[in-house]
């Protein structure tokens, strides 16, 4: 019985002893002992690292389809431009993360799907979205509206995120609302990977 706690002390005491002969890093065989000279330029260049760094961190956020308006049919459109109202009425929509959001009439639904000539079978793949969110001052008009996928892929989904999210710098002082309305017309995806 006393003879396997005896066994565990002296092989741990034999490992410790194994590990005391050798440097504090045991990786430190892989990697040169040399260090840079402090006044050496880099070889790459760092804004090509930060793009590289940047396209690596889009492809692996930015798998299957990408949902974007098209931007002739849905250019987008402002309801809204007083911060204070905005940041008042709050971050949240009632009803408005629902596919078929009820605040949108059923004749803008059935306009919107038709001008993006989605079939009524396949309806069931999206959500209604405003461009400009209401909660960041867009108006409930069909120039605000489009389809984005609830399929596989960046979407639906990912825009409400983006909506509520946006909301909260705006209303912080973070970004300014008149930048954000026109920077989530612009390329709300690109938005969505800065700050989403």
């Amino acid at each position: 019985m006393t003879t396997r706690p005896v066994m565990v002390i002296v092989m741990l005491a034999a490992v410790s002893l194994l590990f005391m002969g050798c440097s504090d890093d045991p990786s430190a065989q892989y990697f040169p002992t040399r260090a840079p000279a402090p006044n050496q330029s880099p070889s790459v260049d760092s804004s090509t690292t930060t793009d590289l760094s940047a396209g690596l961190l889009a492809s692996r956020l930015l798998h299957g389809a990408v949902a974007r308006p098209n931007l002739k049919l849905t250019p987008g459109a402002v309801g809204v431009t007083d911060l204070s109202a905005v940041c008042h009425a709050g971050k949240r929509i009632s009803n408005q993360f629902m596919p078929l959001n009820p605040m949108i009439s059923p004749v803008n639904r059935q306009a919107v799907f038709a001008e993006y000539g989605i079939a009524a079978a396949n309806i069931r793949h999206y959500g209604l979205d405003f461009l400009v969110p209401l909660q960041l001052g867009g108006a409930n008009v069909r120039a605000n509206i489009w389809p984005a996928s609830t399929s596989h892929g960046v979407g639906f989904h990912e825009k409400e995120v983006l909506n509520i999210r946006i909301h909260e710098l705006v209303c912080q002082g973070a970004m300014p609302l008149a930048v954000a309305q026109k920077q989530i017309i612009t390329d709300w995806v690109k938005l969505w990977l800065d700050f989403g």
